[in-house]
């Protein structure tokens, strides 16, 4: 794989063909900062991003690792969602039926 790194961040948007993506932000009951962001590939396939959160999952792409792992990728954006409102309800104290579905049709 040859993916790179630009400015310390790996360039898995250019590497992947990205084309477009969707914030989940949320702010948690102990004021913590969750911005996952959902990204679409070019065949249609989406990964999730960690762009600030207090936890860590192996579901969700970290562009900043020191070794690049590739992103678990999902076949829809509902499925992207779902699977990030849950990590989300997981590792804190929201709720899962409180905050998905998160994007309105």
């Amino acid at each position: 794989m040859n993916v790179k790194k630009i400015n310390e961040k790996w360039d898995a948007h250019t590497f992947y063909q990205t084309v477009s993506h969707l914030h989940l932000t949320l702010l948690s009951d102990e004021n913590d900062l969750i911005d996952l962001m959902l990204v679409k590939c070019s065949d249609g396939q989406w990964f999730i991003e960690q762009v600030s959160i207090p936890f860590e999952s192996e579901k969700l792409f970290d562009a900043y690792s020191d070794e690049f792992v590739e992103p678990k990728f999902y076949s829809s954006s509902d499925e992207a969602e779902k699977i990030a409102c849950k990590l989300i309800a997981e590792n804190t104290s929201l709720e899962f039926d409180k905050i998905y579905p998160y994007f309105e049709d």
